[in-house]
């Protein structure tokens, strides 16, 4: 059994946390000396026969149960000074390894949230980032959805074979087919309000940066930030209407340094495509180093795409489908240059949504 279940058994023991987890396997030298140790202090520990009993109900049903010297443990976990020493997946843990970026927001999200999260998690998708968010109602139900077509994480804040919130059952089934549910938690935790703060730090985590889309103050999502602000992640917020309460926390991100967020562009000009960062992380040859920032670069240049368009465009109305025939970029792509360009006022759109240049007087 390549799993520990010393590890286990001193994680579950009751008053243990992660810190303590680590600091008493970093004095006994182990886990199992640990728990040698603790009873040697007349401290209870939790049974072997249970631990036991946890991980072949696991196994029964499906789940992983990873320790820190698993191969598919994520790595970014590591960097936490409380890291879990065991977490739980439901689902596929190869997905762990790839490069990840989080999203959260509001759980009553507005109708223009969810949607600008929908396509944020498909362009994300296409630019091979693996979508991670916590599995809530409203901005992260629509990160995961958005991402489906790809892969994507729900970082739970009970156990992983426990539905919450209920509705999200055949969501959390689908996201466990290509990607994958985890939780540090024991199986069976109905999650209370107490273990949603311990699950927004691993969400934090997982990503090298988050997306914030809509967050009232307070809010799990500023939680999260903060989070990811302490781990040196990059923060994105999307801007919002003052007199709107779910702008309120982005806007508080976006005064303290936070990058705006209008189009998935906004992510990849910062990090470029996630082949780009496995690149990075692997010191891969300059020749394929290359070839993967010219690809990163035909989303990055999104000026280039707007000027393309333009030049397309005339004051005669055309439908947005021959448009996209005529052009060689993502459809996606597309849809986020048009949308800067109308903001800008450089193109229309008549009733029946056919675009159009402005005639200038």
């Amino acid at each position: 059994m390549s799993f520990c279940l010393s590890t286990l058994q001193l994680i579950r023991s009751p008053g243990i946390g992660p810190v303590t987890f680590h600091n008493l396997v970093e004095k006994c030298g182990s886990a199992k000396d640990a728990l040698v140790f603790l009873k040697s202090q007349k401290k209870d520990t939790f049974p072997k026969e249970l631990a036991e009993k946890e991980y072949k109900e696991a196994k029964k049903l499906g789940i992983h149960l990873l320790d820190v010297k698993s191969e598919y443990y994520p790595s970014s976990l590591k960097t936490l000074a409380d890291y879990p020493p065991v977490v739980s997946v439901f689902g596929n843990p190869e997905v762990l390894v790839k490069p990840m970026m989080g999203i959260v927001g509001a759980r009553a999200a507005s109708v223009n949230g969810i949607r600008f999260t929908h396509k944020l998690a498909q362009g994300l998708g296409d630019a091979g980032y693996v979508v991670v968010s916590g599995l809530a109602r409203g901005i992260d139900a629509a990160a995961h959805k958005g991402a489906l077509d790809h892969q994507t994480v729900a970082v739970v804040a009970g156990g992983v074979d426990v539905v919450y919130p209920p509705e999200h059952k055949q969501l959390r089934d689908d996201i466990a087919k290509n990607g994958a549910v985890i939780s540090e938690m024991p199986l069976g935790l109905f999650p209370g309000a107490k273990h949603f703060p311990r699950r927004n730090r691993l969400i934090a985590a997982m990503g090298i940066g988050l997306c914030v889309v809509e967050a009232t103050k307070p809010s799990g999502s500023l939680i999260t930030a903060s989070h990811a602000l302490d781990q040196g992640r990059e923060i994105f917020a999307v801007p919002g209407f003052p007199g709107d309460a779910r702008s309120v926390g982005t806007n508080d991100l976006l005064r303290m340094g936070a990058h705006v967020l209008e189009s998935v562009e906004d992510v990849l000009h910062v990090f470029g495509t996630s082949s780009l960062q496995n690149t990075r992380a692997n010191h891969l040859s300059m020749r394929g180093g290359d070839e993967l920032a010219e690809k990163a670069s035909a989303y990055k240049n999104i000026t280039d795409i707007q000027s393309e368009i333009l030049c397309k465009l005339s004051p005669t109305p055309i439908s947005v489908e021959v448009l996209l025939q005529t052009l060689s970029y993502p459809e996606s792509t597309v849809f986020d240059a048009l949308t800067r360009l109308e903001l800008d006022d450089q193109i229309m759109r008549d009733k029946s949504g056919y675009l159009y240049l402005p005639v200038v007087s």
